[in-house]
């Protein structure tokens, strides 16, 4: 088997992370940002994991852009929380691991595609 890459590995601890703070979201009364945070959670699994694995350049490019988002996504509605004084238990280490998470599929994008914008500007 694969030795698994630190986006994985985060992406999946995250998850594990995620799942009880949507119950305490749920129980708060705040279940569509529990649904939200739980589908962007596990879409930025499959993107870690499907780029991981990808055959391509250009899948693997796509799927670190469309984890990129997903990491946005989660960031964002946890500021928003956070700004409707709406927060709970782990938010901010939820906060700070999504963030480290976002700003590796932001870095891995630009190196994927680094040398891809050089070719394009001959």
């Amino acid at each position: 088997m694969d030795k698994e890459n630190t986006l994985t590995i985060l992406t999946k601890q995250f998850i594990m992370d995620v799942i009880p703070c949507c119950e305490e979201l749920k129980s708060m009364g705040q279940a569509v940002f529990a649904s939200l945070l739980e589908t962007q959670a596990l879409s930025l699994d499959f993107a870690s994991n499907f780029a991981a694995s990808a055959l391509t350049k250009e899948k693997f490019i796509s799927h670190i852009e469309d984890g990129y988002y997903s990491s946005g996504k989660i960031e964002q509605s946890l500021k928003l929380l956070d700004d409707m004084d709406m927060g709970f238990k782990n938010q901010p280490i939820l906060l700070e691991s999504i963030n480290k998470i976002h700003r590796m599929f932001a870095a891995s994008y630009k190196t994927a595609t680094k040398n891809q914008t050089s070719k394009e500007l001959e």
